[in-house]
């Protein structure tokens, strides 16, 4: 997979820390639909999910167009989000 910066106007996406940049298919979703309040994301696993997912998510709530966010996952699963997912991609700055 290739790394990809997002460079369209329509959502304001920061700059990625260079250590976690973007693969070509999470800018593209993140450019179509990272703004929209409800969407769902049936990739496979390891296709980078989370990113995309929090991305859009800490977008929704810089612009405060959510106040929260909920996330479906098997049991077990969950606590991933909460340890690591989260904090791993959350935006600088931002509260959750």
């Amino acid at each position: 997979m290739t790394v990809t910066y997002l460079k369209s106007g329509v959502a304001n996406w920061p700059l990625v820390d260079p250590s976690k940049p973007r693969w070509d298919h999470q800018a593209e979703e993140l450019e179509s639909f990272g703004t929209d309040k409800s969407r769902g994301l049936l990739w496979g696993m390891r296709t980078g999910k989370s990113r995309v997912i929090v991305d859009s998510a800490c977008a929704l709530r810089s612009g405060n167009r959510i106040r929260g966010g909920l996330v479906f996952a098997p049991n077990g699963v969950h606590m991933n989000w909460v340890l690591k997912q989260i904090p791993f991609h959350f935006w600088p700055g931002m509260t959750w």
